[in-house]
């Protein structure tokens, strides 16, 4: 089966020979291989030129210049709308597969037709430590990657059912991508004959989480697979800090650029996917949550207001989203439930 990878690339000079030479160098076969550079100003392009001329690779490899910065997620969906495969993975440019990921993978597909994506063990280069083996989902809303920062003692080593899976090389199965994708025009109509995967108006974060939450409610399964491995150098994160102190310390070593767009898109992805019945249940938590988020980042974070614009000037495309997503709820809140902890 035909696997498409598509790496999304601004200013990626000093990682992009890593992540495309392990992309060159998977044991799988056939794949096809998109590099999207958003608008790069440094010699990405011309580095991944080099990378693939030296490798003597028969895959094929295609370049797409962006025109305007359209962000990570917007990246990746110029990527997939051009890929040809069973399945896509998107591969962040500061990641790193080891050459069996994709065969394990597409292995972990064959068990279930209704698996939407799969999530590999990812770690830290640096440390050594686990990055991410899926998406933890909380009742206050509050999203984690699971086992971040652990020792990897083997903990993780079951394959199993994941909530969502981490935006750094997860792959998806382009049937699901297909049936959850959303039109993108003035009024959102079904006749557009445009759509995102990832959704455009996020820019960057938080777009994995709310892919991964449409096709949960689209009736699409998530797989963990540990025999699939990458090393993915994630700068910074909120990992699974408890407490609201060790939260704040983790965010101080978060970018502002991250925690701005974060911020909105945390609360854009929440009007899409939430139903009535779950707020009310959880509105005790999310209430505590949002309660202290908010004051905190407009009066402690130098972005909060910018930010707060940001999401309300999204709020009514988000709310057309939402229309969408709910037409094509195929499980109940109960289902749904069952994932939050």
């Amino acid at each position: 089966m035909l696997v498409s990878i598509t790496i999304a690339a601004r200013n990626e000079e000093k990682n992009i020979e890593k992540s495309l030479s392990s992309a060159l160098n998977q044991s799988h076969s056939p794949i096809e291989i998109f590099l999207v550079d958003d608008t790069s100003t440094d010699r990405t392009v011309e580095v991944a030129e080099a990378v693939y001329k030296q490798s003597g690779s028969s895959v094929k490899f295609t370049i797409i210049k962006n025109t305007v910065n359209l962000g990570f997620g917007g990246s990746h969906n110029a990527g997939m709308q051009r890929s040809s495969g069973d399945f896509v993975l998107c591969l962040n440019a500061d990641c790193e597969l080891d050459k069996n990921y994709v065969k394990y993978a597409v292995e972990a597909f064959s068990q279930d037709a209704n698996i939407a994506a799969v999530q590999g063990k990812l770690l830290n280069p640096r440390t050594g430590k686990i990055d991410t083996t899926g998406l933890l989902f909380f009742k206050n809303r509050r999203v984690v990657n699971r086992g971040q920062g652990d020792e990897d003692l083997g903990q993780f080593d079951r394959s199993e059912e994941m909530w969502g899976v981490d935006g750094a090389a997860p792959v998806y199965r382009k049937a699901a991508l297909e049936d959850t994708k959303i039109p993108i025009s003035s009024n959102h109509s079904e006749h557009s004959d445009r759509f995102e995967y990832f959704d455009q108006d996020f820019f960057a974060y938080k777009e994995d989480i709310d892919l991964s939450w449409r096709m949960r409610w689209a009736g699409w399964k998530m797989m963990y697979e540990p025999r699939a491995i990458a090393h993915h150098d994630r700068s910074a994160g909120e990992g699974t800090a408890k407490n609201p102190l060790q939260i704040i310390r983790a965010r101080r070593g978060i970018s502002k650029f991250a925690k701005s767009h974060s911020f909105a898109n945390q609360r854009l992805m929440q009007v899409k996917n939430e139903t009535p019945r779950l707020f009310l249940k959880h509105f005790h938590k999310i209430f505590i949550k949002e309660f202290f988020s908010w004051p905190y980042v407009l009066f402690f974070e130098k972005y909060g207001a910018k930010s707060a614009l940001e999401f309300f000037r999204l709020l009514p495309r988000a709310v057309k989203k939402r229309k969408i997503i709910m037409a094509k709820k195929r499980i109940n809140d109960l289902t749904m439930e069952k994932w939050f902890y």
